[in-house]
């Protein structure tokens, strides 16, 4: 290392400062800094602190010592350049900076202006341009000791220059050509030109193939070029290269062994346009070079401007496209038009119009051709020649519709026309012509003439019809779609067999409102098509069925149809009436087979083990054991008796929609508990383990608890019954947002796919159609799903398959919160006051059933009356004041409707509870025993822990 002194330039630290003064100077022919002449230090001190890159050569070698700049423009030889004759550093260049050199170490100046430098950088070597200088160095006797160079980057000056004439030339070129192809082909061959290239296709996406490019043109500067629409792909110039083309960014390949076979080095320019691919411009040199940012710079100024040219060229050709389509359909219009000038010239006009003006002058202004028009006014004069439609235009009149006009032709032939015709103003207001339009309505006029004649012999036959008969007129909206229709001429016939009064010159829609829009799409079809079309119909509206022919009128855009139609409402309600009975009387004789043949295989299960038992029961009354025994077999099967009983009347009632709900706020655990409890037995029959997760906090729900207890009741039974023997039950009570959610898993046989939207339809089992039949009518799940959505919930069923188990998952709203106190009656397990005794009255004319209640309610200790009718329960109601009455309603002479009317207009029993106990159980049955005052409903068999419940919750 190099000890340098502190008053030495290069003595401070960083940079190329710290650089020099750790260099081994005295290995170099420079020596050690202290032997340096003082004019070398005064210089590398001014070459250190300039900004711009500088340099000191010194000595008859021209070892060379450096800034910071210029240290950047060496690249890799850097730092080995320094201390090093400037020769051998640039090597390559020294033919050029030699000569300069040497002009400066004789004592001449030398400067050069845009000097070409290629310059190391770290994608390769990049063109640069430099203003440089070198000037001698003196030493205090004027002898040149060395030089100082210096230079300033003026490359992007050279390149700007450079862009800004190729801009110039190009667009000059561009529009000195007229079509696509020379466009093309001169962009091409200066791009080529510019960029000392071999060959440059100019290529265009393809419309079909996402890779493909179709190639519009080619410039070569030697050899065969490819021909226009030749196709090539993306992936042709290189995977890398398609890619960042598709994605439009240019691409530039150096070396031919960098890009796809056959291209040599190359730059690819891509445009996207409304974020697709457009055009891709490619160019190819012969030798491996190093693409500069100029040379992109350009290649993009080519596409954009080809782009833009050919862009403005199919426009113009589109526009002179679009003129000459708008002249041919101007000449094919079937009426005249003509555009006049304010002296009425014609400046534009089409064929049709040239037939009648052949001059090319308005009628008006024509002194020579005016004869040859004649119109009339209303009351018969003839129209004056100044009042005609052009000249009253020209005075910035709208003659919209316009008149009539008789044309007589140079062969004399007469044509009816209709001229009609408008003003034509500048920006100022100004009146600059006017547009006529002549219109042949020679066949109409003489058709009319026509039609006049026959008028009388339609219009006798028109009222003599004996069915109705109309004309109306089709109504269009602006879509053109049919959406009314008006009435133009009824018949005598009309008002009777339509029912609608004064119907001429109004609209269906005015007469009838909210007539079906059949009737108006049907008999607007006729006007449309031109087709006439028979039909019988049914407006609900108006409660009728009509017979209608219906016929186009007119020509094709007259839009009138004749309709001849009759009432058929009365034959249509004779027929309806029969076809009805016959098919009320099949399907009530299928459906009565097809219940009793199910009901009765259903009941059969049942019956045949009490019938059985009562037999076991006969022949073993002395033994007590076997007596047990077939009575608990009796109590159930008569359970499920009454449980298939009660599932056809609920599904009975739910079809018909005559179920009630009656809701009250409950705590769902407390129901899940309560379905768990009745579902137990089948569980443990078939020795499943149930595993049962209940909500730790009380779930309110507003519903009824005994039908969403039958619910839970029968998802457990349906899992336990399609479960193997020993499986597993799980049941969950959860909470999800405003949801209460209980899901029923098992193991068991699973629903298959097919059958899982299916699963809650009426008589589907799906056990059944899988060889799994375990009884049952099939109505439980259809039950459970209208059961839930009477309570505004919604059950769902999965599986993974079959033997895979299954899911049914019931969501139900919870209900508004409140505190469940003492007197919450739906928490009646909640009351902790002492059971108190009733006196209670039974009324039933069924003795066994009477008996039975009683016994039932004296093993609780209440004191009991009994009744068989009517008139003997209201003498013991008097002297017994009963607070309970248990009321059978069937009851021969005095119903217990009206027993219950009776006990309500007695003061003495105003608070007595009535509670029916009956085998009606319909919607309507509920309702009537509310007008009777009936507090209580129930079906029968009432179960013992109903009417534990029920008295528990009478204060």
């Amino acid at each position: 290392m190099n000890d340098l002194g502190q008053d030495s330039p290069v003595s401070a630290t960083g940079g190329m400062r710290a650089l020099l003064r750790t260099h081994p100077w005295e290995r170099s022919a420079l020596g050690h800094p202290d032997s340096w002449p003082r004019e070398l230090h005064a210089a590398v001190d001014i070459m250190l602190v300039a900004r711009n890159p500088a340099l000191v050569g010194w000595g008859d070698g021209a070892v060379i010592l450096y800034n910071d700049a210029y240290a950047a423009l060496l690249g890799a030889r850097h730092p080995a350049a320094l201390g090093q004759p400037f020769g051998a550093v640039w090597p390559e260049l020294w033919s050029t900076i030699g000569p300069r050199v040497a002009g400066a170490l004789a004592g001449t100046p030398q400067h050069v202006d845009d000097a070409p430098a290629l310059i190391p950088t770290g994608d390769g070597m990049r063109q640069h341009w430099f203003s440089v200088s070198y000037a001698p160095l003196r030493l205090a006797d004027g002898t040149v000791a060395g030089f100082f160079h210096n230079g300033f980057d003026t490359t992007e000056r050279v390149n700007d220059t450079r862009w800004r004439r190729f801009q110039l030339a190009l667009g000059e070129r561009l529009r000195s050509v007229a079509s696509s192809h020379q466009i093309i082909d001169a962009a091409s061959a200066m791009i080529g030109a510019e960029l000392d290239a071999e060959r440059v296709i100019y290529a265009e996406h393809g419309e079909t193939d996402d890779d493909g490019l179709v190639v519009r043109a080619e410039w070569v500067r030697t050899g065969q070029a490819r021909a226009a629409g030749t196709a090539v792909r993306l992936d042709d110039l290189g995977a890398a290269a398609a890619a960042a083309l598709r994605a439009g960014a240019p691409v530039a390949v150096g070396d031919a062994a960098a890009g796809a076979d056959g291209v040599g080095a190359f730059p690819a320019l891509p445009l996207l346009k409304a974020g697709s691919l457009a055009t891709v411009v490619i160019v190819q040199a012969a030798q491996p070079r190093h693409w500069q940012d100029i040379d992109l710079r350009l290649l993009q100024d080519v596409a954009e401007r080809t782009w833009t040219a050919l862009d403005a060229l199919r426009a113009h050709q589109a526009l002179r496209d679009s003129e000459a389509r708008l002249s041919a359909v101007f000449d094919s219009l079937p009426v005249g038009v003509g555009v006049a000038d304010p002296s009425g010239k014609l400046v534009l006009s089409n064929l049709e119009m040239r037939r009648y003006l052949p001059t090319g002058i308005m009628p008006s202004r024509d002194d020579s051709r005016f004869a040859r028009w004649t119109s009339y006014h209303p009351d018969g004069s003839q129209v004056a020649r100044h009042d005609y439609p052009g000249a009253r235009a020209l005075r910035g009149e709208r003659v919209v519709p316009g008149i009539e006009a008789l044309y007589r032709g140079d062969d004399g032939r007469e044509t009816w026309t209709h001229i009609g015709a408008v003003p034509i103003r500048d920006a100022d207001g100004r009146i600059t012509g006017q547009v006529s339009v002549v219109t042949d309505i020679d066949r109409v006029k003489r058709a009319e003439a026509q039609q006049r004649l026959s008028e009388e012999k339609y219009r006798k036959l028109f009222e003599r019809m004996d069915a109705g008969f109309c004309i109306v007129e089709i109504l269009f909206d602006a879509d053109g779609q049919p959406n009314d229709f008006r009435y133009l001429e009824l018949n005598p016939m009309f008002e009777s067999q339509s029912g609608l009064v004064d119907a001429r010159g109004r609209t269906a829609l005015e007469m009838v409102p909210g007539l079906e829009r059949s009737w108006i799409e049907r008999i607007g079809a006729v006007a449309v098509s031109g087709v006439s079309d028979q039909f019988e119909a049914y407006s609900a509206v108006l409660g009728r069925w009509y017979e209608t022919n219906a016929s186009p009128l007119g020509e094709p855009g007259a839009h009138l149809v004749a309709l001849i139609f009759r009432d058929t409402t009365e034959r249509k309600q004779n027929e309806e009436n029969l076809r009805r009975l016959a098919l009320e009387d099949a399907e009530a004789s299928r459906r009565k087979s097809e219940f009793l043949a199910v009901l009765a295989h259903e009941l059969r299960n049942p019956m045949a083990p009490i019938r059985t038992g009562l037999e076991i029961m006969r022949l073993r009354a002395d033994s007590p054991e076997t007596i047990e025994r077939v009575r608990e077999m009796l109590e159930r099967q008569t359970r499920q008796m009454t449980h298939l009983i009660d599932d056809l009347l609920d599904v009975a009632r739910v079809t018909s929609g005559k179920i009630e709900i009656r809701k009250q706020l409950v705590d769902l655990n407390r129901v899940v508990a309560s379905a768990v409890e009745t579902s137990t037995p089948v569980i443990q029959g078939a020795r499943h383990t149930l595993d049962l997760q209940m909500w730790d906090e009380a779930l309110l729900l507003d519903i009824d608890p005994t039908r969403i207890a039958q619910v839970i009741n029968n998802l457990l039974t349906n899992a336990a019954k399609y479960t193997p023997a020993g499986g597993r039950i799980a049941l969950t009570v959860r909470k999800e947002g405003r949801e209460a959610v209980i899901a029923v898993s098992d193991s068991g046989v699973g629903i298959p796919l097919e059958h899982q939207q299916s699963i809650f339809e009426m008589f589907n089992q799906v056990g059944r159609n899988m060889g799994l039949a375990q009884g049952g009518l099939g109505i439980g799940l259809s039950l459970v799903r209208q059961l839930v959505l009477l309570h505004g919930g919604r059950v769902s069923a999965s599986s993974p398959g079959v033997g895979q188990g299954s899911t049914f998952t019931l969501r139900l709203p919870l209900g508004v919160q409140q505190e469940a106190g003492a007197g919450d009656p739906a928490l009646p397990e909640r009351r902790t006051t002492q059971r108190r005794t009733f006196r209670i009255l039974v009324v039933d004319d069924n003795t066994d059933a009477a008996e039975s209640l009683s016994l039932l309610l004296q093993l609780n200790a209440h004191e009991i009356r009994t009744a068989t009718n009517g008139r003997d329960a209201l003498l013991i109601a008097q002297e017994f004041r009963p607070d309970i009455g248990f009321l059978d309603i069937g009851m021969p002479g005095m119903t217990g409707f009206e027993l219950a009317e009776r006990l309500r207009a007695m003061p003495e029993l105003a608070g007595m509870t009535l509670v029916a106990v009956t085998g009606w159980g319909s919607d309507e049955d509920l309702a009537r025993s509310r007008q009777a005052g009936i507090d209580h409903h129930f079906t029968k068999p009432i179960a013992a822990d109903t009417v534990s419940r029920l008295l528990s919750q009478i204060e």
